[in-house]
């Protein structure tokens, strides 16, 4: 008797799809710091001005139980600068088109619910505050009894070069992260508790090992939303303080926003608050929060622009760079207010008023006040697709942010202004 042979399993025929972000930015400032005094030594004068463009497309293909994403960074490009215009056929000065790599990662899902998911991936918890980073990671997800779960591990760029063969590379001065991420939905609450790792080698004889736990709730409501969480870490860094004591990590940092509109009219107001330093820095306790330097307000010279970030924000300035995180030993106490119209259905401006503290003044010469920042945003929505963006700013800086950005008067407080035009497309 002959068997008939087996079904073959069905075909799922791939779809792709294309999409993509597109900016082009003309960014003016009167000055690169806060100080008016002459430097002789920089022929580049005072003023701060660039026009530059960056796209970011995206391709995604799905075929059944299985996704694959890529995502590439075209860009920052400075008109003045990156070109194949210049008569350089090797780009041997880093002229030519800057372009990296953001996401590439191929996930699958099983027929339990069950997702893994491998590659350069997006990893970031509720609030922003700890984790908001690109990295290579293995992640499972799970939804189950109404809580969706995932559980992963990643490893971080370090700047410990250690060759680039496989051959002289190993795990001894890596970075590493993983998480355990629970966000349970009933309605529209949404209760968001995550435990998270990171324990970092790059500086050899001094590891750093930190927990940190994020707890918080979401209301999502028709015209309403809330959002509030609290962070709390523990840690220890070896040989890192005075005489190479170890140090104990003990840090806090929360942040809670509000967000309501009513007909063409919407307000918003949020706190975001990161533990400085005690007042004797190595001492055996360390109580800066060590953050990814982002947070969830609209303001764009206190904190990050999001229209594209130039790595340029007071709140990253007054910190101190540790890998991909940000070490803050001053502290940040930031407060701001939000309100926009919807003029026309093509026009809506917004008005941002914001002030930032240092709840640590020892490590910033002795001055708590960081800055005042006022801008309006203006958003012109020309279709679909596309819109223009056009802010000015003003900032008035404090003694704070003087102490870490001046290059000769480190009291100096001069009134900053700014502007921003641009055009934005999203397909």
């Amino acid at each position: 008797e002959v068997s008939e042979p087996a079904e073959e399993p069905a075909h799922t025929t791939p779809t792709f799809r294309l999409s993509g972000h597109f900016v082009s930015v003309a960014h003016v400032r009167n000055d690169s710091d806060f100080d008016a005094s002459e430097r002789y030594y920089d022929v580049d004068g005072q003023t701060e001005g660039q026009v530059a463009t960056y796209f970011r497309p995206l391709l995604s293909v799905d075929s059944g139980a299985f996704q694959l994403r890529y995502e590439a960074e075209l860009g920052w490009n400075v008109w003045s600068r990156n070109t194949h215009g210049l008569n350089d056929a090797f780009f041997s000065k880093g002229d030519g088109l800057a372009l990296r790599h953001r996401q590439l990662w191929a996930a699958y899902t099983f027929d339990a619910g069950l997702s893994l998911k491998v590659g350069y991936q997006h990893l970031n918890d509720p609030s922003s505050l700890f984790l908001d980073h690109y990295a290579g990671a293995l992640r499972l997800e799970l939804t189950w009894l109404g809580v969706e779960s995932a559980l992963w591990v990643a490893q971080l760029p370090d700047s410990t070069l250690e060759g680039i063969s496989a051959e002289g590379d190993n795990f001894l001065t890596d970075s590493f992260a993983f998480g355990l991420d629970n966000a349970w939905s009933r309605g529209c609450y949404t209760l968001d508790v995550n435990l998270y790792g990171l324990h970092d080698m790059r500086v050899v004889d001094q590891p750093l090992s930190l927990l940190t736990l994020v707890a918080g709730v979401r209301v999502t409501l028709d015209q309403l939303e809330i959002q509030a969480h609290l962070l709390g870490q523990y840690g220890q860094w070896a040989a890192s303080g005075v005489g190479a004591i170890d140090q104990t990590i003990l840090s806090w940092a929360s942040q809670a926003r509000v967000r309501h509109r009513v007909g063409g009219f919407s307000w918003s107001a949020g706190v975001a608050y990161l533990s400085g330093d005690d007042g004797q820095e190595g001492n055996g306790t360390l109580n800066a929060f060590l953050g990814s330097g982002k947070n969830h307000s609209p303001t764009t010279w206190l904190s990050e622009d999001e229209v594209r970030d130039r790595y340029d924000n007071l709140d990253e300035q007054i910190a101190s760079s540790w890998g991909a995180f940000f070490i803050n030993r001053p502290g940040l106490a930031l407060f701001d207010l939000t309100l926009g119209y919807a003029v026309t259905p093509w026009y809506t401006p917004r008005l941002v008023a914001a002030a930032a503290l240092a709840p640590s003044p020892t490590h910033a010469l002795g001055e708590s006040f960081v800055g005042a920042e006022l801008a309006l945003h203006n958003r012109f929505h020309l279709g679909q697709h596309v819109r223009l963006v056009a802010d000015v700013q003003v900032l008035v800086p404090g003694g704070a942010v003087a102490a870490f950005v001046n290059d000769v008067d480190r009291r100096a407080t001069e009134t900053a202004f700014g502007a921003h035009l641009g055009f934005l497309a999203d397909f």
